[in-house]
């Protein structure tokens, strides 16, 4: 059954796999009676309680991740930043205006580089990857809006660049998890 694996991939996020498909085997039991919104709310309720669990149990080590983590986000943005400014202005001062495809691969190579840390945090954190994925984000929002805060020119936030970075660097948590289940996958089966 289709939605079995894609629940049970969701659980492997934050369990062990062997107790994810355990979990989604009593799951998928207990749907044929109680229905399958059931079965995806009780799903979506153990990936979230695991994930305050991982926060509780490994506060040390999320903060951490998330605080590096946060830092290579950051400060690879904050550089970025600055070199297309100082790019844009150099190119006024030759009177070239700035062309969008400079632009366009600069953005392919930043949601890369936030892919990458996602990457980066699951395989310092595995036991906590989302979890430390979350951390990381908040960590970033936290330092964002004492930023914005403290320049005391109450700027109009757009959050839809940080929202895309954090929904990418999650996005690569989970797709190093993903390879990590299927690398574990065929070394149980011996290939």
């Amino acid at each position: 059954m289709r939605s079995g694996r894609i629940a049970e991939f969701l659980l492997s996020c934050a369990l062990p796999p062997d107790r994810a498909a355990a979990v989604t085997g009593d799951f998928l039991e207990e749907a044929a009676e109680r229905g399958y919104i059931w079965f995806w709310s009780s799903v979506f309720r153990t990936v979230v309680t695991r994930i305050i669990a991982d926060f509780a149990e490994h506060t040390r080590a999320v903060a951490r991740v998330g605080l590096i983590g946060s830092l290579r986000i950051n400060l690879v943005d904050m550089a970025v930043s600055a070199g297309v400014a100082l790019f844009a202005a150099l190119l006024r001062l030759g009177n070239i205006h700035p062309a969008g495809v400079f632009e366009g691969l600069l953005g392919l190579w930043m949601a890369w580089w936030y892919v990458r840390c996602g990457f980066w945090i699951a395989e310092r954190a595995p036991d906590a990857a989302i979890a430390s994925c979350i951390s990381t984000a908040l960590i970033g929002w936290v330092g964002l809006l004492a930023w914005t805060f403290s320049a005391h020119t109450h700027p109009r936030l757009d959050v839809a660049p940080y929202v895309f970075r954090d929904a990418l660097t999650i996005c690569g948590a989970l797709w190093a998890r993903y390879r990590y289940l299927r690398r574990m996958r065929g070394v149980a089966h011996g290939s």
